[in-house]
């Protein structure tokens, strides 16, 4: 599916460039949460800068992608959020590309446009709920978002590897050199996450079986693998390297590791928090939402389809047909959605994308004697990169959280098999119909679909909108400026202005349980390597060894965040866990101020009470 005419194709992507541009401006300085998470992403970066070394002075429990980079970028540009945001707002770009790319392939150009429309708005710069930091321009983690856009790469480049016409690798300039090129965004993508390399390793395996399918002999399908092979360990041999020679060669395998080691940590993924986000924390209860949704949403779309088809049978002007039905369709859409939770309605892909991957396969093998074209590889790809994301977000796989990421494949997919693919399948099944009426109803179809997914895209831009206008508090200055909301900004602030008269430079700051935004924006080190003292933090890490390490240097001021804990199992930090921790802080030092309520005390009765208690030794 294409765009009828060349200066119709340039308005729709500079009109696409032009809303991702306005996302970004928008969202500048909206997307980090001041408090949670997004702290880290800036605080560790300036060490690296500072000269501190992963795994020996920091502890980290990722892959090294995200903070190398980062590090990389800010020593040119400069230690700042601006600079940060400047980043991510290149991979926003970067992954657009890649998807138009992608997605283009698979079902034309028109069907890449709204994906990406979608991907702009819903996951690029968004915010779905109280805490931010999922959004590519302010993620909770950078390497879920560069690691993501790495994967892209490799399959892109594999798709551009499977463009030769069948024959020898060897007859084939091109093939070796993407093959090389995939292998080392895959590599990258091994740096970043483990959900991340598990969806790019499903993904490029399938993707590379597209490619080789089409090769006349074993020696060919051979060299296939030893190419990507090749590419994949660069990286992650310079990574090695770099280890070895800052931690020691022994220490590097689990270095490299990243996330893996504690992805199998029972006491961590049996945290409720984990199970809530993989749906396993109720599971007939995931799975009666799951059938409910999908059976809902299928009648509905099914209906719309109908009622389009009906509206193209019936008006005998087909651009009046199609505009009726994309307006009934977005009508009927927008007041089903007012009655419906909008935070679902992503949960089919559960159910639909394991289904769509084995089809691409089974279409493959159909058509294999073609060579595995582009489409076939991208194709399977894509669709296997979509599903080996899931197992994170397992049965509530949503537009927010961790599906700002691990969600994207698998809705462009829901996009391209609403607007494209049903469409299609429908028309080539219509009995007796001429190529006019044919054609009046396919265009039809796709409106009502486009009006239906254009409704889900302004839904949850409404949706950012509401969050973006309560941020009116600046925590932080300058280029490290966050905007915050009133309930945690504004105490947040007070403490941050009065810790900038209190700490003199050099002096070390101790944030309990979560908040090292504040030790970035002070410039104050934190004395230990754990950066933030969170149950899942505390369970991979040693606590006596923390202890230990603030015996030997005790911090110049400690600060008490009210930060609720039950999402992982335990009230409050010191209650269930940092136990020792607390018991220390509380024998060395006294409150010298309170900001607001109390820390680490029941506050049941609003879920806006919050305060920080500053603390100085006795």
């Amino acid at each position: 599916m294409t765009f009828p005419s060349r200066s119709i194709r340039l308005l729709a992507w500079a009109a696409l460039a032009l809303a991702g541009v306005l996302a970004v401006v928008i969202g500048w300085d909206r997307g980090p949460d001041p408090l949670i998470d997004f702290g880290r992403e800036l605080y560790v970066p300036w060490r690296l800068v500072e000269g501190d070394v992963l795994h020996r002075d920091i502890a980290w429990f990722n892959g090294p992608l995200g903070p190398w980079l980062i590090e990389g970028w800010m020593r040119v540009f400069g230690v700042s959020l601006d600079a940060l945001q400047a980043l991510n707002a290149v991979v926003i770009g970067a992954a657009t590309w890649l998807l138009a790319r992608l997605v283009g392939r698979i079902a034309g150009e028109v069907g890449a446009w709204l994906g990406c429309f979608v991907f702009l708005v819903v996951f690029a710069v968004a915010q779905q709920e109280a805490i931010g930091n999922y959004m590519f321009l302010a993620p909770y983690s950078h390497g879920i978002t560069f690691g993501f856009t790495a994967a892209l790469a490799s399959l892109w480049a594999l798709a551009r590897a499977g463009e030769s016409t069948p024959g020898r690798v060897q007859e084939h300039r091109a093939r070796p050199r993407w093959l090389i090129l995939s292998g080392a965004c895959a590599g990258l993508a091994f740096l970043s996450k483990a959900e991340i390399f598990l969806g790019a390793g499903i993904g490029a395996s399938a993707a590379l079986f597209a490619v080789a399918v089409g090769l006349p002999s074993a020696k060919d399908r051979a060299a296939v693998l030893g190419f990507f092979a090749f590419g994949f360990a660069l990286p992650v041999l310079a990574a090695g390297a770099r280890f070895a020679g800052q931690i020691g060669l022994d220490e590097t395998p689990l270095a490299l590791a990243g996330t893996w080691p504690y992805a199998f940590n029972e006491e961590v993924s049996n945290m409720p928090f984990y199970r809530k986000m993989r749906g396993t924390d109720d599971l007939g209860a995931s799975l009666t939402r799951l059938a409910a949704t999908t059976a809902g949403m299928g009648a509905f779309l099914a209906a719309l389809f109908v009622f389009a088809g009906e509206i193209a049978t019936r008006v005998r002007r087909p651009r009046v047909a199609v505009a009726a039905a994309f307006s009934l369709a977005f009508a009927l859409t927008g007041a089903a959605f007012l009655k419906v939770q909008i935070a679902w309605m992503l949960l089919p892909l559960t159910a639909i994308l394991p289904v769509m991957a084995l089809g691409s396969l089974r279409r493959l093998f159909r058509e294999r004697t073609s060579g595995a074209p582009t489409r076939h590889v991208a194709l399977v790809g894509f669709s296997f990169f979509a599903a080996g994301l899931l197992p994170k977000v397992l049965f509530v796989p949503l537009a927010r959280q961790y599906g700002f990421v691990l969600s994207v494949p698998g809705c462009l997919l829901a996009v391209v098999l609403l607007v494209v693919w049903i469409p299609n399948w429908l028309a080539a099944r219509r009995p007796g119909a001429g190529p006019p009426a044919q054609t009046s109803t396919l265009w039809a179809q796709r409106a009502a679909a486009a009006a239906a997914i254009l409704v889900f895209v302004a839904m949850n831009a409404n949706a950012t909108r509401n969050w973006f206008t309560q941020k009116t508090v600046d925590f932080g200055e300058g280029n490290d400026r966050i905007l915050s909301g009133r309930w945690r900004g504004e105490k947040m602030r007070e403490a941050y202005l009065d810790l900038k008269e209190r700490l003199a430079p050099g002096d070390e700051l101790l944030v309990l349980p979560e908040g090292i935004t504040f030790n970035y924006l002070l410039r104050a080190k934190t004395p230990t390597r754990l950066v933030n003292f969170m149950a899942p933090e505390l369970a991979m890490f040693d606590e006596a060894e923390i202890v230990q390490s603030l015996d030997k240097r005790p911090p110049a001021v400690v600060l008490l965040v009210h930060r609720p804990t039950d999402d992982y199992g335990f009230p409050f930090f010191g209650h269930g866990y940092g136990d020792s921790i607390l018991e220390w802080v509380q024998d060395r030092y006294r409150v010298e101020r309170q900001i607001g309520e109390r820390p680490f005390v029941p506050m049941a009765e609003s879920k806006e009470k919050f305060g920080v208690a500053i603390l100085v030794p006795r």
